[in-house]
């Protein structure tokens, strides 16, 4: 269940007893996750009290948590319509945009929310997740950065502190951010997958592999850790290892397939299977034509096909004029 801010109970002291029951059987819904019947109680309430913002906030609450956020925005927006300075619906709508993926309305939100109440460590994380995905990874570490004095003790932030510093070439500091995050929440398997990324993209590979064989141990489920080792072993030569662990990626995913076929496709390449690579190239780019690497290997190996074929031509040629001289 998503962190939100709602209402329920706030406000109604001076409201009828049925209103104060109704607002208490909304709560037990929304607690039990039972949004829609919620919202069927909140929509009741709201329409005897059209002009108080925290029905339409507490029923776009209820829509995030059913992951309907655009729906979620109408209702939000409409709070904040009928009274700008709600903050508490700023701040709903802002992980609403977030969800969407419209990072820039994101930031607008969580900004207006937190300039209208006060900064907090989820609000924080969030603005600054918002900046990182738009590339201002700058102003991302000031908002990690602040979040982690409001609470030093938990390891979000300082995983997405070092993912900023990662993304701004700052290694060093990326790594001490992980091993941070670690020591707070060892059983968390992000650290070591961010910590095995970093190691690898810095041409660490044992540590790299040892990092992401952990992450593993502790989330076999999520489809990225088989892929990031798979590239670790793929670096380090390893290429069956590579290809065993880029299947069991590809058992654990319906999204996201065609980066782990354009891997297969490249460890293919490296083994001198160039039909397989081709096949997997090809699969790849089916399902991510706009994927320039895929695209660019593709190429090569058309080129490369057609230099061995000219090169076999040659050859069978010259054979021949030799055996008729």
């Amino acid at each position: 269940m998503r962190n939100l801010y709602l209402l329920f109970f706030i406000s109604i002291l001076g409201s009828c007893k049925d209103s104060v029951e109704n607002y208490r059987e909304a709560t037990n819904l929304y607690n039990q996750e039972q949004y829609w019947a919620a919202i069927d109680v909140l929509k009741k309430l709201g329409q005897n009290n059209s002009t108080n913002p925290i029905y339409q906030n507490d029923i776009g609450a209820c829509l995030i948590q059913m992951d309907s956020f655009r729906l979620a925005v109408t209702h939000l927006t409409e709070a904040i319509r009928i009274d700008p300075n709600f903050y508490k619906s700023y701040l709903n709508r802002g992980l609403a945009y977030f969800e969407l993926k419209e990072y820039q309305k994101a930031i607008s939100d969580y900004s207006k929310g937190m300039e209208l109440d006060t900064a907090s460590y989820d609000r924080l994380n969030y603005r600054g997740t918002s900046y990182s995905k738009i590339g201002q990874d700058s102003l991302a570490i000031i908002d990690f950065t602040e979040a982690i004095k409001l609470n030093p003790s938990k390891g979000q932030a300082y995983r997405n502190r070092s993912t900023s510093y990662d993304l701004t070439n700052q290694f060093d500091k990326a790594i001490q951010d992980l091993e941070i995050a670690i020591e707070l929440e060892p059983n968390n398997p992000k650290g070591y997958s961010n910590r095995g990324r970093i190691y690898r993209l810095n041409h660490k590979k044992k540590e790299a592999i040892n990092d992401l064989k952990v992450a593993l141990q502790l989330d076999s489920l999520n489809y990225e850790n088989y892929l990031y080792l798979g590239n670790a072993f793929y670096d380090s030569g390893l290429y069956n290892l590579a290809l065993e662990q880029y299947e069991l990626a590809l058992q654990r995913t319906q999204n996201d397939k065609g980066i782990i076929y354009y891997w297969k496709g490249n460890t293919y390449k490296k083994l001198g299977d160039y039909s397989k690579a081709l096949k997997f190239y090809k699969k790849s780019r089916k399902l991510n034509p706009e994927h320039p690497e895929t695209l660019q290997e593709l190429q090569k190996l058309y080129h490369e096909f057609e230099f061995a074929q000219m090169k076999m031509s040659a050859e069978n040629d010259y054979s021949y004029r030799q055996g008729g001289a």
